[in-house]
């Protein structure tokens, strides 16, 4: 029994460390404009070319949810299991 609470403990700990790598890449700044160097640059001209393939539906969750999502069943799974698997008395 100790074995498997450890083994899921050490599989749970791999997946709480290999999410962090996720989590702390840093968003891109805008970059400021040589011109006017108070004021944020940003493009003058859009193409239309550029946004028919991308296209970000309003209310799709982030990341972040379905991460959270899936550590909550891994939680909940390895407590399934441990109950299962405990000695009865």
């Amino acid at each position: 029994m100790k074995r498997i609470l450890l083994t899921l403990s050490l599989a749970t700990f791999f997946l709480i460390g290999s999410l962090t790598p996720a989590f702390s890449q840093a968003q891109p700044q805008p970059q400021k404009d040589t011109v006017n160097i108070d004021t944020d640059a940003t493009p003058t001209t859009y193409y239309d070319i550029e946004d028919e393939d991308f296209s970000s539906p309003v209310g799709e969750k982030g990341s972040g949810a379905v991460i959270g999502i899936i550590a909550g069943a891994v939680v909940v799974a390895g407590a399934v299991v441990y109950f299962l698997l405990r000695k009865k008395k």
